[in-house]
């Protein structure tokens, strides 16, 4: 028959024994005896010595000379007179074999109730336990109990193996000291270990002492009796017991002492201080004879002993600690004192891996006390990881595992770390082969061989970071395997939310009546709210025709996607899976929230592939194992079917109680690491604006601005409330406000603009994925359903309304010695692109209607307009928008990526060109072919962070049909809508407005800026811009060149072009006012004070 190996663990406090392999130790008891001279000793309550007499803790008193031993919780717990309480360890190392051979005797006898020469024997020393020591235990093991085998162990080492580690930091706070052990691959660095008398009992004694100084008398529970005067009242009586040891006296008091310390005194977050604790809220804890003690400052107090042992030369009756104390170090110190003794190699490991072991580790916030301040010692967040062991009775009979199971489990591992290799090999070697076609491609391509510069020959090896288990494992599930489950079609249906100060407040509308005419209030307005028939003709049976075509598509790649989102959402009895749950509404800055770093951190998707690969093959070979460990311990199995049955549904307990799961899981406990893990969910960056600006410790502020039309707008905002010039940054098409902040302080015109003293304002068009509008269920069709008139004439009058708002009132409330004028501040705008064609209609617009823009200076930046000299590419574009628009108008609303997925997916796209240089070379030179040879940094852009899986800018259909519209006629106009009657409806005349006849009205200087390399935009079509102002008269406009590509002006850090921008925006001198005199505001009191009267 299989006979199990026994385990014993004798402790300064506490002896626990039990079977190898079980859950919990059999036994534990007190590891001290208590010892009565004589042989016969007289009892006081002959009632509880008649009712022990039988009791098995007789069987542990043995009498050795005239000296009565008695062993084991019952025995210490009766009362005999001139028992002294006798320890056999001191300093950890055992000073009295007879008290310990009676510890074991005890143990095996009488509670295990075994022959020891039947079971294997395991025992846990210390870690500096001396070669006489142990020389001395396997003596007695082998000559008086006869066990037919002995393994000694190092308590740290069994503490490590128990969680699975062959290298940690042991923290074991005990009852009689605190001791500090690194274990390096199995073994104790012995020349490491750190110790301190601070333990469970010194802080007993420390308590007991102060509560004695307060006149609390802790009364035994043999030294009274209570006798019931009334029902519910006590009258408490001290029995005489002259004959009582100090030694037994103080055992009793230690005993309801360590209660009241366990269940009431925690930790304090911060170092204690007598000032900051006075006032807090005391704690009941009613004692044996009835006595309500009220616990205050002095819970916080003790425990702060740990981490601050000076504290106790202020606790009165500890005169005795008076010269250990100066000497002690805390327990922080301990553990960088440990480590720093330790190779450099393994510092790092040895501070993701601390583990606290004891007793006294579970007192309350000591783990979070610890992280806080070796974090502060450390100054490196992510090195720190401490484990509070589940059980600490668990740590030695984990250990007892057969010699079948740690063969299996030998053989499977190395099983799977070959596959692993395997497969991971294979996918770099794909990878490689890619990155070599793409650079054989490069090579063949005539002045392309450049790109290959400073890569040798066809190494092009990648930089794959391969993923390490306790880094991107998060309770057993990948960030790989929580976005299959999370996996949804389309997002387009989520809107943002900003936080702004005034939430739901509307842009009011002029409501002025006048007569309809091109160049009136009302026909101006009306260009947002179109005629319903305008489109409606031949082309609907063609939109009918190819939409049912589409449709049975549109099933096919619904159907799968639904239903494996259903698969995966659903809890599985045997596996329970903790709920990730998405908002459907995601606010920047919260759910989103990742911290700068300085390096990309992003995964690519070949590093997803191998990451997904190794989390299949740990499923796979975790499955083999439990099977093997339940077939090798059908005990086990049992019990997990018996548990089953017993409790149905309850699936939460049965894993609860394996503690491997829970000993093994790294972020378990620790709320730091999993908010790292789970902020960076997919492994994207999804920094945001507000993210960027913060990081850099720039101030930040969300303005929601609502457009007369419905459309939710994100104005950003860098404030400097008190300044008198503002700048307001557009973005163009496919961008966003990260575009002026993406290059760092150092490249970036917001933070430049603020450095110098402007109020900075950053704009966001309508268009993003996001789609916020005031009617929640507007239709995708409906949304989009705008063109450039909609940015200019809704968008940006909104934004700079709202920002004259706060301007004006901000001023007015931090300067009020000033006098009041219609707009105290200069506002500048800096656009480009897109963005500028925008504003030079909001422009023109605004000065048709007679009302003020309110701009000092324009600065656009390779403006759009005139496009009758683009490439190829965009002459395809324009022949093919012309002939379908109607029907692809239809069916693609907007031009955007229109799933999560997909997004995730050109995101990540980025790394993997990063890895793969030659790829990515080969994808910026075809980017550099379609648009016609511009020379921008295509794959740089696509890795910023405004194009990631939360949000992406868009364009809508009607944006490029507009202008495709311009670059045929060969004017900058207003959008055409297809028919005279719609054009007749919206402008009054058959055709739109031709915004160069009326460059005239533009009464701001204009700088126009182009870029030599811009294929997009050409210099020829920015001269055009400037030749029809100086036909046109405007009085100041200036035309400047500059070697840049398209996206060269928002994406590139140009130190030219910035000094440039800057020095345009110093031309605009601060809005000049008068101060009020003392005089009129006298009487512009007396005024209001009569107003108030009448």
């Amino acid at each position: 028959d299989e006979v199990s190996a026994i385990v014993v663990d004798l402790g300064s406090h506490t002896c626990k024994a039990g079977y190898a392999g079980e859950d919990a130790p059999k036994a534990v008891f007190p590891s001290v005896v208590g010892a009565v001279d004589g042989v016969e000793a007289m009892d006081v309550d002959v009632d509880s010595a008649k009712t022990n007499s039988n009791s098995e803790d007789s069987k542990s008193e043995k009498e050795k000379g005239k000296r009565k031993l008695c062993v084991g919780s019952q025995a210490l717990n009766y009362r005999r007179d001139h028992m002294e309480i006798l320890s056999p360890i001191k300093d950890g190392i055992v000073s009295d074999w007879d008290l310990v051979d009676n510890i074991w005797e005890h143990a095996f006898r009488s509670c295990l109730m075994i022959d020891p020469k039947e079971h294997p024997m395991l025992l846990a020393e210390p870690p500096l336990n001396t070669q006489q020591q142990r020389e001395k235990a396997a003596e007695l093991m082998f000559e008086k109990y006869k066990v037919p085998a002995l393994f000694m162990a190092k308590n740290p080492v069994l503490t490590s193996f128990a969680t699975g580690r062959a290298t940690s930091l042991v923290v074991d706070c005990g009852g009689g000291s605190t001791t500090i052990s690194p274990v390096h691959e199995g073994y104790v660095l012995q020349k490491a270990v750190v110790s301190n008398p601070v333990g469970g009992e010194f802080l007993t004694d420390c308590l007991l002492k102060s509560l004695e100084s307060k006149g609390i008398k802790i009364r035994p529970r043999y030294s009274f009796k209570r006798k019931e005067v009334r029902p519910g009242e006590f009258q408490v009586e001290d029995v005489g017991l002259p004959d009582t040891t100090e030694s037994y006296k103080l055992f009793c008091q230690r005993m309801i002492v360590g209660d009241i310390k366990d269940s009431i005194c925690r930790v304090p977050d911060t170092p204690y201080d007598d000032k900051s604790y006075s006032n807090i809220p005391t704690t009941s804890y009613e004692l044996p004879d009835g006595q309500t003690l009220e616990i205050g400052a002095d819970k916080f107090k003790i425990p702060d002993a740990m981490f601050n042992p000076s504290i106790v030369q202020t606790i009165p009756g500890t005169e005795k600690y008076a010269e250990m104390i100066p000497s002690v170090r805390g327990l922080p110190h301990m553990v960088m004192e440990s480590i720093n003794k330790c190779d450099v190699d393994i510092r790092r490991e040895l501070y993701s891996s601390i583990l606290l072991a004891g007793g006294t580790s579970s007192m309350q916030q000591l783990k979070e006390r610890l992280e806080k301040d070796l974090i502060e010692c450390v100054d490196r967040r992510e090195y720190i990881s401490i484990i509070r062991l589940v059980s600490t009775d668990v740590v030695l009979q984990i250990r007892g595992d057969k010699t079948m199971q740690r063969f299996v489990d030998d053989a499977l591992a190395v099983t799977k770390e070959s596959v692993k290799t395997l497969t991971y090999e294979s996918l770099n070697n794909f990878a490689r082969f890619i990155n070599g076609v793409s650079a054989l491609l490069l090579t063949l391509i005539p002045g392309k061989a450049s790109v290959l510069e400073g890569l040798h020959g066809w190494e092009l090896r990648p930089t794959p970071r391969g993923p390490r288990l306790p880094r991107w494992m998060l309770n057993g599930v990948s960030s790989f395997n929580r976005f299959i489950h999370e996996l949804s079609l389309d997002s387009d249906t989520s809107s943002l939310e900003y936080s702004s100060l005034e939430d739901d407040e509307e842009e009011d509308s002029d409501g002025i009546s006048t007569p309809p005419s091109p160049l009136s209030q009302t026909s101006l307005r009306s260009w947002a709210s179109l005629p319903e028939y305008y489109e409606r003709h031949w082309t609907d049976w063609i939109t009918f025709i190819v939409w049912l075509v589409l449709v049975p598509v549109r099933i096919l790649l619904w159907v799968p996607f639904y239903l494996l989102r259903l698969f995966c959402r659903q809890d599985s009895p045997m596996s329970p899976r903790r709920r990730y749950r998405r908002s459907s509404r995601p606010i920047p800055g919260k759910e989103h929230h990742v911290p700068i770093r300085t390096t990309d951190r992003r995964r690519g998707v070949i590093e997803d592939l191998q990451l997904g690969t190794e989390i299949f093959i740990e499923a796979v070979f975790d499955f083999f194992h439990k099977a093997a460990h339940l077939l090798l311990s059908p005990s086990e199995a049992v019990g997990i079917i018996s548990s089953w049955f017993s409790s149905k549904g309850d699936y939460d307990d049965d894993f609860s109680d394996d503690e491997l799961v829970q000993t093994y899981t790294l972020g378990d406990t620790d709320s730091s690491l999993t908010e790292r893990t789970i902020t960076s969910l997919y492994n994207t960056d999804t920094r945001t604006c507000q993210d960027v600006i913060t990081e850099l410790g720039y101030p930040y502020e969300a303005i929601r601005v609502v457009t007369s039309d419905g459309y939710g707008l994100l104005l950003e905002r860098i404030p400097r409330r008190d300044a008198r010039k503002a700048v307001y940054l557009q973005h163009g098409a496919l961008d966003s406000s990260m575009g002026w902040v993406s290059n760092g302080v150092v490249g970036s015109p917001a933070f430049a603009a603020y450095d110098q003293g402007y109020d900075v304002y950053l704009g966001n068009f309508r268009g993003l994925v996001s789609r916020d509008h005031v009617n929640k269920n507007i239709s995708s069709k409906d949304f989009w359903s705008y063109s450039i008139n909609e940015h200019a004439r809704e968008d940006i009058p909104a934004i700079i309304a709202k920002i004259h708002e706060i301007k004006t009132s901000e001023l007015r409330l931090y300067q009020p010695n000033v006098e009041e004028v219609e707009q105290p501040y200069k506002l500048c705008l800096l656009s480009h692109s897109l963005g500028c064609a925008a504003v030079l209609m909001y422009v023109i617009t605004r000065r048709i209607e007679e009302k003020p823009h309110r701009l000092s200076r324009l600065i656009l930046l390779s403006p759009a307009g005139f496009h009758e000299d683009s490439n190829l590419f965009f002459t395809l574009i324009e022949h093919s928008f012309l002939l379908l628009g109607p029907v692809l108008s239809r069916i693609f609303p907007a031009f955007y990526i229109p799933t999560r997925f997909f997004r995730m997916l050109f995101n990540k796209l980025a790394r993997d060109f990063h890895n793969y240089p030659a790829v990515g070379g080969l994808v910026q030179t075809l980017m550099g072919y379609v648009v016609g040879g511009d020379s921008s940094n295509w794959v740089g852009v696509i890795g910023l962070p405004h194009y990631n899986m939360d949000d992406m800018p868009a364009v809508s259909f009607r944006v490029a049909l507009h202008l495709t519209q311009i670059k045929r006629t060969r004017k900058f106009r207003m959008f055409d809508y297809g028919s005279v009657g719609a054009n007749m409806e919206v402008y009054g005349s058959p055709e739109p407005l031709d915004l160069g006849e009326f460059y005239g009205l533009i009464d701001v200087p204009v700088d126009l800026v182009a870029g030599k390399k811009d294929r997009v935009i050409r210099p020829s079509m920015v001269r055009k811009h400037y030749r029809v102002m100086i036909e046109s008269g405007v009085a100041d406009v200036s035309y400047s060149e500059f070697e840049y590509a398209h996206l060269d002006f928002t994406f590139s850090h140009r130190e030219e072009l910035l000094a440039y921008v800057m020095s345009r925006l110093l031309l605009v001198e601060p809005a000049k006012t008068q101060p009020v005199r003392k005089k009129g505001m006298k009487l512009k009191k007396k005024m209001e004070t009569a107003k108030t009267k009448k």
